[in-house]
Parts: structure tokens; C-alpha cells; sequence
């Protein structure tokens, strides 16, 4: 299936490409580097005391909302239909598979993955266990919002935008997935490299998913899901 973000980039001299490169700049510096830059300080000083739940919690949600703003400015700002970016209209007997699909498939394959990758490099200096854990219907509240809003704006970031972007820029869906998922694992660095090779092959089933179908939803329904699941776990 072609699509037209999978053109060459010597097809693309009708789009303004200083200003897609721009695009892709801002949403992975203000988006991406300062939770790499997180991630380093998890990964070097792993026994960082931590916060009460629902204040980490309403951070977390804060930041994700705020990089969803700006997501969304710069779609808004293009012109471009919102389909473009992977947000058509939701169809309960499309998403609602593909986002059952990327559950089981993306749980699996991460656990698989990680046991691999586990025995290679050794577990992680970080634990989930050092994260402050919610306790009261408040506490869970905000968990629910903080999830939420996280698998929200790491989808449209990493797939909405910047494969979109890329694809248009250097061409090669394959590669542009391979590209996008790399970037989705960088900041999941803190969990060790068993956790970042897990983390990027759920990126790169979600980039298999969103090359051919150019659909946001499903992505964002399994990502939650997902989440609450290790979160809870």
C-alpha cells in the first residue's frame, strides 16, 4: 500500500521541506531529548528518591500534555487534513482489532525480547519498584490521566509527526520505521538495554501497523493498554 508521506524525497519538491525538517526539529527537542536527557540521570543514579504518587503523576501528565500542544499546533499550523497525521475517523471494526492485535502481539514480543536480551546484558540498574506506587482512588485518578495523556503524545510525536515527516523527507517506510522506533526506545534507556530492545520492538510493531494503515487510534487504545498492564504489574 503506497501512501503519500511514502514518496521519495525527490518527489517532494512541492512540499516546503526547510519547513518539514523544522517540524521534525522542534517535536523531537521539546518531545524526545529532555525525557533522553531523564532517562541518562535514571539510568546514572537509579536510587533517586522519589516524589508522592500523584504529584510525580500530575508532572508526568502535564509534560504530556504540553507536548501534545505543540503536536497539535504544528498539525493545525500545516494545513494539512487531520488524516494525514493518522487521525481518521474511528471505526470500531477496525481499530478496535488492531489495537487488540498490538496488545497481545506487543506484550508477547516485548517479554520475549527482554528475557533474550536479559540474559545478554544483565537486568538494569533501575526497578520498578523504586517508582512511588498509587495507593488511594485519588492517587489512581491521576494514573489513569497520566497514562493516558503519555501514550496520547508519544504516538502522535513518534508517528503522527515524525514518520510522517521523515517519510516525506528521506523516503523508505521500512527505514523510516526503523528510524521512528530507535527514537521511541532512546528514553527508555533508564530501564537498561533488555528494556530499551523491548521497548523497540513494540515501536516497530506499532510503525508495521501505522505504515500500512495510517491510523493513530489503534496505537494510542494498545499503548494505554499496555501501560496499565506493566504499570499494575
Amino acid at each position: 500500500m503506497n501512501h503519500p508521506t511514502d514518496m521519495p524525497a525527490s518527489q517532494a519538491s512541492t512540499i516546503d521541506r526547510r519547513r518539514l525538517w523544522i517540524e521534525a526539529a522542534v517535536i523531537v527537542i521539546v518531545a524526545v531529548v529532555p525525557d533522553i536527557v531523564n532517562a541518562a540521570a535514571l539510568l546514572a543514579y537509579p536510587q533517586r528518591a522519589t516524589q508522592p504518587f500523584w504529584l510525580d503523576g500530575l508532572m508526568l501528565a502535564q509534560r504530556s500534555l504540553t507536548v501534545c500542544a505543540v503536536a497539535f499546533f504544528i498539525m493545525w499550523r500545516s494545513g494539512e487534513p487531520r488524516r494525514a497525521f493518522g487521525f481518521a475517523r474511528w471505526e470500531w471494526r477496525i481499530d478496535v482489532p488492531l489495537a487488540a492485535v498490538l496488545v497481545i502481539a506487543g506484550w508477547m514480543l516485548s517479554i520475549a525480547v527482554y528475557s533474550a536480551a536479559q540474559s545478554v546484558f544483565g537486568a538494569a540498574p533501575w526497578r520498578p519498584e523504586q517508582v512511588a506506587r498509587p495507593r488511594t482512588v485519588a492517587d489512581f485518578s491521576v494514573l489513569a490521566l497520566m497514562i493516558t495523556a503519555n501514550s496520547i503524545a508519544e504516538e502522535v510525536v513518534i508517528w503522527g509527526l515524525l514518520f510522517t515527516r521523515l517519510s516525506a523527507l528521506i523516503g523508505g517506510g521500512a527505514r523510516v520505521v526503523f528510524i521512528c522506533a530507535a527514537v521511541f526506545a532512546s528514553y527508555h534507556i533508564y530501564q537498561g538495554p533488555a528494556g530499551a530492545l523491548a521497548v523497540m520492538s513494540i515501536g516497530l510493531l506499532h510503525g508495521a501497523i501505522f505504515w500500512q494503515s495510517r491510523r493513530l487510534w489503534p496505537l494510542v487504545v494498545a499503548h494505554t493498554a499496555l501501560n496499565f498492564v506493566a504499570y499494575l504489574w
